[in-house]
């Protein structure tokens, strides 16, 4: 995809307005385009206030590594992500800290969250219940309820907590798309014990959206002592969209329009929508 039918499918009519995002204010984004030699479809995103960041990443590191190994980020009042120090020397102790569970329910959340609990939904074809704090996470930390349960025959046990509705090409990863889960292999394949610091955090447009259009991770690994940034593996920004107009993949018909994106991830009604029939 181009940047513009990006924009478009996250309900923007420029690059400006990305820029301009509360959640985004701090950082520079540089869209990432598939082409034959690199896999596209996200933003790369680096500090504008690049020593400040690296000085509270170490203060979070101490925090994380002496204390709790989690912390959650806030904004707007809400829970939009977490601080994480993946070390697996520390699992044995970290159930103590383990986030609350809340289950979504037809009270709490928005109707698309409510369709995708709903095994076999034509919603849950579209989108995945993601997680911030992926599953892969759960070798790290000893946490029983926090990471849900999806694997229900009827209806998923999901936590309001740590996970939003995301379009599957955002979760996922294929050949040309990158998703959240290509990102998340940059851990999971990992054969040597490193500890890593990992930052998710969903970004809404507004303050009351339902839905965010996207999720920033950072991705850094650490030598044994916590004090020195071997590599900083990954820092990105993944839209949260269907997969590109011209395909055979796509799910939502060319015919939607900003404002129908914008309305969807404002309410989080699938109806503001135009989808094509996926049981053809």
């Amino acid at each position: 995809m181009n940047i513009n039918e990006v924009l478009k499918k996250l309900g923007l009519s420029s690059e400006k307005e990305i820029i301009d995002i509360e959640q985004l204010k701090q950082y520079q984004l540089t869209y990432i385009e598939p082409n034959n030699k690199k896999q596209g479809n996200y933003f790369e995103v680096n500090d504008r206030y690049s020593t400040l960041q690296k000085s509270l990443i170490l203060d979070y590191i101490s925090i994380l590594e002496h204390d709790q190994p989690i912390m959650p980020i806030f904004f707007y009042r809400k829970i939009v992500g977490w601080h994480a120090l993946l070390n697996l020397n520390r699992k044995s102790e970290t159930s103590k800290y383990e986030p609350p569970f809340l289950k979504i329910s037809d009270n709490n959340r928005s109707d698309l969250d409510q369709a995708i609990n709903y095994v076999g939904s034509y919603e849950s074809q579209i989108f995945d219940g993601g997680h911030l704090l992926g599953k892969f996470t759960k070798k790290y930390f000893d946490f029983p309820l926090f990471y849900g349960n999806h694997n229900r025959k009827k209806v998923r046990n999901r936590n309001i907590w740590n996970e939003y509705p995301q379009f599957k090409r955002a979760n996922e990863n294929t050949t040309n798309d990158v998703g959240q889960l290509r990102f998340e292999q940059e851990i999971t394949k990992d054969k040597d014990n490193s500890i890593f610091y990992y930052e998710i955090e969903a970004i809404f447009r507004e303050e009351y959206d339902q839905i965010p259009i996207g999720n920033r991770i950072r991705i850094e690994k650490y030598s044994k002592d916590k004090k020195q940034l071997l590599k900083q593996l990954s820092h990105t920004f993944i839209p949260n969209c269907d997969y590109a107009e011209n395909t055979n993949k796509s799910t939502i018909l060319k015919e939607n329009t900003i404002e129908n994106y914008r309305d969807f991830f404002r309410t989080g009604n699938i109806g503001y929508l135009k989808k094509k029939n996926i049981y053809n």
